[in-house]
């Protein structure tokens, strides 16, 4: 396998535990839906090589994905759901994933004993690893939406605007931005099931910045993997 390396951009408060100059350090950037870069460039750079996305995600603008320098946008839309022109403006590949079909044409994935419904940024980890493209990985900011925890490195007023209904029906508490209702993709299973492949993948290198400490715990003696 040819040595290349790419690092994962969650939305987790670990985020700010980054440097932009560590992230440009990998071959590829992969963003997951759109993060908030205007007053966190220290962290991460404005640039990004891949992203996943749904038709919920706020669009760039045709500029917007030419200054990214964005070559492929890969859908984590619902099973058999097209991604808008708006997604990609017609000058980037498009990537529908073979994801396994669940309840209401959701995506899940089936690991072990389990099945469950994952959230974007463990959907990309999934599908990077599963490409056998890359020998190093890192992932950042995939803090598992913990319950009664910070949920974004961003404030709440930066939020996407068609996201922002969850701060006025509680779903995030705008003192602190806690996370004060159970998210719909759990974090055990997430934490099983990242846990497993990284044990798994004992032939890949994985770099992780998270403050799920659960999830820290069961890796950070693997020999693969360095807790940054």
């Amino acid at each position: 396998m040819m040595s290349r390396s790419a690092i994962i951009i969650g939305k987790g408060p670990s985020i700010l535990r980054t440097t932009s100059e560590y992230v440009s350090s990998f071959d590829d950037i992969i963003i997951v839906n759109r993060p908030v870069w205007d007053g966190y460039e220290n962290h991460i750079p404005r640039r990004a090589d891949i992203q996943y996305r749904n038709n919920s995600t706020e669009d760039f603008s045709k500029e917007e994905v030419v200054e990214l320098g964005l070559r492929k946008v890969v859908s984590i839309a619902q099973v058999g759901e097209q991604l808008k022109e708006e997604a990609h403006r017609g000058i980037i590949d498009v990537e529908y994933p073979p994801f396994q079909l669940g309840p209401d044409n959701h995506i899940i994935l089936n690991y072990k004993d389990i099945s469950f419904s994952p959230s974007g940024g463990v959907l990309a980890f999934h599908h990077i690893v599963e490409s056998g493209e890359y020998d190093k990985i890192s992932v950042v900011g995939l803090d598992l939406m913990m319950l009664r925890k910070r949920a974004y490195y961003f404030e709440p007023e930066e939020m996407q605007d068609n996201a922002k209904y969850l701060l006025y029906n509680g779903t995030y508490s705008r003192e602190g931005f806690v996370r004060t209702e159970k998210a719909l993709h759990s974090e055990e299973n997430a934490i099983v099931y990242i846990t497993g492949v990284i044990e798994e993948k004992a032939d890949i290198r994985f770099d992780i910045t998270s403050d799920n400490e659960k999830l820290i715990g069961l890796i950070e003696d693997l020999p693969n993997t360095t807790i940054l």
